[in-house]
C-alpha cells in the first residue's frame, strides 16, 4: 500500500506505538491509547482497534473517481480500518469489507461525527 493509506502517513516497520492491531492487546481498547498513531488532523484509532461502520452500502467494484451513488451497491454495509485482531495489512483507512447491517462482533464499531457550522468573520 502507498503511504497515504495509513493515517500516520508512512508505512512503518513496527506498529507497536501506532495502533491496536495484530492481537497484541487481545481486545478492543479505549480510544486514544496510541496518540503517536493519530492522523495529521488529530483523529485517533482510524486504523485498527475496531472496524468502523460507514454510512453507505458496500460497492464491490468501488471506483473512487466516480460518484458513489452511481455505482452498484449490495445489501451489506461498508466497514473500514481493520481491527485489533487484524494484521497491519488490514489496519489502513483504505481497507474495507462488508457485513449485513444487523451483524454484531466485538471488533465492529462506529465513529460519531458532528458537523459544525463554519464560523465566519462576524465583524466583532
Amino acid at each position: 500500500p502507498s503511504p497515504s493509506h495509513y493515517p500516520w502517513q508512512v508505512e512503518p516497520k513496527v506498529f507497536d506505538n501506532l495502533a491496536n492491531i495484530g492481537k497484541k492487546v487481545g481486545e478492543v481498547t479505549v480510544v486514544g491509547l496510541y496518540p503517536q498513531g493519530n492522523s495529521p488532523g488529530g483523529l485517533s484509532d482510524i486504523a485498527g482497534n475496531v472496524w468502523e461502520w460507514m454510512g453507505h452500502r458496500y460497492v464491490g467494484g468501488y471506483d473512487p473517481t466516480r460518484p458513489l451513488m452511481g455505482q452498484k451497491m449490495n445489501d451489506e454495509y461498508s466497514l473500514r480500518g481493520g481491527s485489533c485482531i487484524n494484521g497491519s495489512m488490514n489496519a489502513r483507512c483504505s481497507y474495507r469489507l462488508s457485513y449485513p447491517p444487523d451483524s454484531w462482533y466485538l471488533d465492529l464499531g462506529f465513529r460519531v461525527v458532528l458537523s459544525l457550522p463554519i464560523s465566519g468573520n462576524s465583524g466583532s
